[in-house]
């Protein structure tokens, strides 16, 4: 049973000062909002696995909760513009988090936990000169954990832990964050929108996939990412957009992750699964008569998939192709073409040990699954 409630609210105050007859440079506007989520009467489980070191199966139910998760958030934001080229955004965000589990199969897990974080934001923005701004802007947010792990105070039986009765400490349901960022905008050049920034990203722990289990888990040890982004999207005659975006970035430990790393290595501090270089681009034409056609493209490079750097995973390259005709107001048809290069890449890679049957040899190695072949795939849409 699912029960779920989401609650709305959003307010503006908006007010100007005037020096004489002539309005003032100096405004001023105010945005208030809340969300309230509730879930509750939910029942999760984690199901029977073999390890993949040892061979042992483990029970056919390692863990079934009972969990009841309630979210409550407010967000405030003041915009003033100080003068005629300089304006700062000021916000602030509040999150309160609530979880309640009940364990029907380890007791010692049952509990509630709570956890409040405030975010504060800054950002300043100068210009525009000639059509572009700069702006730099900072402050603190966060990502979320299993509300379970908030409350366990034994491990659960897993492909990691097959032992019973393992102490485990709690995490925090809310893990915080803080960053920065500067960059430049810019409409200089006809019908071309651009963007170019610097980055900073700072996060009390990762969450790290484990690909044996099938679950994600904390990492010990705080990280930091930095990287850049260049967005563009040009427009040089009508009917016709081409945008392409380009990204990098790298993400270390502060400290040797060992726990992570080749066979025989001490480690290094590089985030395993973390994102490098990655390009988003494509072409699209829209046509009066209701027909389109666009040309994507996503490129993914190589991944680190231990903290040493030793395994990495190969660059996933995919050309996709839509051709579409808007029949009406209300039908619409469109075929796809996925994969259009037929490319065998990998979706996702992770560095591992595991055993291809009950009875091999158990082997550190990359386990990937593969993209999808080439497909072809015909749509059509109504809307009422």
């Amino acid at each position: 049973m699912r029960r779920r409630q989401l609650v709305n609210f959003a307010g503006s105050l908006r007010s100007r000062r005037r020096n004489g007859v002539e309005p003032a440079r100096y405004s001023n506007t105010v945005r208030l909002a809340r969300n309230l989520r509730h879930d509750g009467g939910l029942r999760l489980h984690n199901w029977d696995k073999t390890d993949s070191f040892t061979g042992t199966t483990l029970p056919a139910t390692t863990e079934t909760d009972r969990f009841t998760g309630t979210q409550v958030g407010f967000y405030a934001e003041n915009t003033t513009q100080w003068a005629e080229k300089f304006r700062s955004v000021a916000a602030l965000r509040g999150n309160l988090e609530y979880f309640d589990v009940t364990s029907l199969v380890t007791t010692a897990n049952s509990g509630t936990a709570s956890k409040f974080l405030p975010s504060p934001k800054l950002g300043l923005i100068f210009g525009p000169w000639s059509n572009t701004e700069f702006y730099a802007q900072g402050g603190f947010g966060f990502h979320s954990n299993d509300g379970r792990g908030a409350t366990q105070t034994v491990e659960p039986v897993s492909a990691n832990n097959p032992y019973p009765d393992t102490p485990a400490a709690k995490i925090s349901a809310l893990i915080p964050t803080k960053g920065a960022e500067i960059g430049v905008r810019t409409l200089a050049l006809p019908h071309l929108q651009s963007t170019l920034s610097l980055w900073y990203l700072n996060s009390a722990s990762e969450l790290q996939q484990d690909g044996d289990a099938g679950g994600t888990v904390a990492s010990a040890q705080p990280s930091n990412r930095y990287g850049i982004e260049w967005a563009n999207y040009y427009t040089p005659v009508e009917h016709l957009a081409v945008d392409f975006d380009l990204a990098d970035s790298r993400a270390l430990f502060t400290a040797i992750d060992g726990d992570d790393a080749a066979p025989g290595s001490p480690g290094g501090k590089r985030v395993p699964e973390a994102v490098g270089l990655v390009i988003a681009s494509g072409i699209t034409a829209h046509y009066l008569k209701g027909s389109s056609e666009s040309l994507r493209l996503r490129y993914f490079g190589g991944r680190d998939l231990t903290s040493d750097g030793i395994y990495r995973s190969k660059p996933t390259a995919l050309l996709n192709a839509e051709v579409g005709y808007r029949i009406n107001e209300r039908w619409s048809v469109s075929t796809e073409f996925l994969n259009l290069l037929n490319r065998h890449d990998h979706d996702i890679d992770y560095a591992y040990t595991s055993r291809i049957t009950e009875i091999a040899t158990p082997t550190f190695t990359d386990v990937f699954h593969p993209v999808e072949p080439f497909q072809v795939r015909i749509g059509l849409r109504g809307t009422f």
